[in-house]
């Protein structure tokens, strides 16, 4: 009697794992990445708040651009917000490492914000002021603020903070985050 041998032969399965392979880079394009990108964002957003908060208890002001946490030297025009003059001799940083500059800004990779020319950097304005949970505060809100974003990334920034209040609106979720057209904030502190 002559014994059969039972499985796949070497061709076969090259043929399965080549098809596999195929349907997967199929489904990956369809995969939306927009959580993890609104993560990068988010994170990026709280970094810059946490640094800056570092910044003021170190020097005594808020810091009007990003450069300066990386370097004093980087200060240009603006050193401290409201005309404040940060106490240089306290600076203990590098608070930020790891960045790309643009100006007053960091430069944002368009594979992360689905747009070009995207910049995080810290701005004032006055984007909760009539919501509840900013009442009482000062009346200069200090932002990490990032755009512009594709609807997408904006949309997922926002999940990550528990909500956006429409720059300027009158109610909202209670959230530190705000949008805008094309950009999302995170308020950190007030003047």
């Amino acid at each position: 009697m002559h014994d059969q041998q039972v499985g796949f032969t070497l061709v076969e399965l090259i043929i399965v794992l080549v098809l596999l392979g195929v349907l997967a880079s199929i489904a990956l394009a369809y995969v939306d990445l927009s959580p993890t990108k609104g993560k990068v964002i988010y994170d990026r957003e709280v970094g810059v708040a946490r640094a800056a908060q570092h910044f003021a208890r170190d020097t005594g002001c808020y810091p009007a651009s990003l450069p300066i946490l990386y370097n004093p030297n980087l200060a240009g025009d603006g050193t401290g917000l409201a005309g404040c003059q940060p106490n240089f001799n306290q600076w203990s940083g590098p608070y930020l490492t790891g960045m790309v500059f643009s100006g007053a800004g960091e430069q944002l990779a368009q594979n992360v914000t689905d747009s070009s020319g995207s910049v995080l950097a810290i701005e004032t304005g006055g984007w909760l002021d009539a919501t509840p949970q900013m009442s009482g505060a000062g009346t200069t809100e200090i932002a990490a603020v990032a755009g512009p974003l594709s609807p997408q990334v904006q949309s997922q920034v926002c999940r990550r903070c528990g909500g956006c209040v429409q720059a300027d609106a009158s109610s909202g979720p209670a959230t530190r985050c705000f949008e805008n057209s094309s950009s999302v904030g995170y308020v950190f502190a007030t003047e």
